[in-house]
This record gives structure tokens, C-alpha cells and sequence, in this order.
């Protein structure tokens, strides 16, 4: 009887924590997903983020996912800021991050806030749809682009 009642209450609670329990989907989360992946190189994650139609190419992806590893890129301690949300579409304003590379024993930190500060940048704004229970991006404020926020 001890056994089942165990049984019983820890499916419970695994029914509670991987059904119930799941976070709304949201367009922070998609962001924060989008800065994982690129930091991890996962080019399959990237590429289903995007709305149909603004998926960076194959080849561009590629190429983020390359020198995200040479250089071993990192973003962490990210800063969003939902600006506007209405029931399908959503922008995300990335206020600050943490950028950590390395190349043959160097490293170098430093936050999003002060190259966009010492660049005249203004902060990366991704906009975001939602689509089929997801939220995807539709711009992602030059990130994918090798020349964008925060590779300087």
C-alpha cells in the first residue's frame, strides 16, 4: 500500500511538472532561447525561432555558428524589456547582456550596454509574432547579420 501511495504521488507530481506546470509561451522566452542557441551554435534552434520568410540562409546561420565557436561567444545575464505586446505581436528591447569570446587564451567580457554606449548604438529591439502557439521572430535587430550588436 506504502508503494502505490508513492506511485501515485510521484506521478502526480511528474504530471504536474512536465504537463501543468509549463511556463506561457512568451516573447522574452523566445529571445533569451534565441541568445541561447546562438551561443551554444545551435543552428536547428536558431532557424526554428524565425516566422516563415525571415529565417536567416543556411549560410549565414552557418557562419554565426562558425565564429560563435572559434571565438567561443557566450551571452549571458541578458536584460529584456518587453516594449509593446498585443495578442499576436511583440517587441523586445535587449537593454543589457554579458558577451564573453575567447580566442587562444584570451578572453574578453564586456556588457552589451557600453560598446552600444561607446558605438552610438541603439539597444537591439527583436520583433516577434505569434504563430501557432509560439512567439517567432520576425526581426532580430541585426543579430544574425556578423556585423551587429556586440561583435565590434
Amino acid at each position: 500500500m506504502v508503494i502505490l501511495t508513492i506511485l501515485v504521488v510521484a506521478g502526480a507530481a511528474a504530471l504536474y511538472f512536465t504537463v501543468m506546470n509549463k511556463p506561457e509561451p512568451s516573447p522574452e522566452g523566445t529571445v533569451r532561447t534565441f541568445f541561447s542557441a546562438l551561443s551554444s551554435s545551435d543552428s536547428a534552434t536558431l532557424k526554428s525561432l524565425y516566422v516563415a520568410g525571415a529565417q536567416p540562409s543556411d549560410e549565414m546561420i552557418g557562419a554565426m555558428a562558425s565564429a560563435y565557436r572559434m571565438f567561443s561567444v557566450k551571452w549571458s545575464n541578458l536584460l529584456l524589456k518587453t516594449i509593446s505586446q498585443t495578442a499576436s505581436a511583440a517587441s523586445v528591447e535587449v537593454l543589457d547582456a554579458t558577451i564573453s569570446a575567447s580566442l587562444s587564451g584570451n578572453s574578453k567580457t564586456q556588457q552589451l550596454a557600453d560598446i552600444l554606449a561607446r558605438d552610438g548604438g541603439a539597444q537591439p529591439v527583436f520583433t516577434l509574432k505569434l504563430e501557432n502557439g509560439k512567439w517567432l521572430i520576425v526581426n532580430d535587430a541585426g543579430m544574425m547579420n556578423p556585423n551587429g550588436p556586440g561583435t565590434t
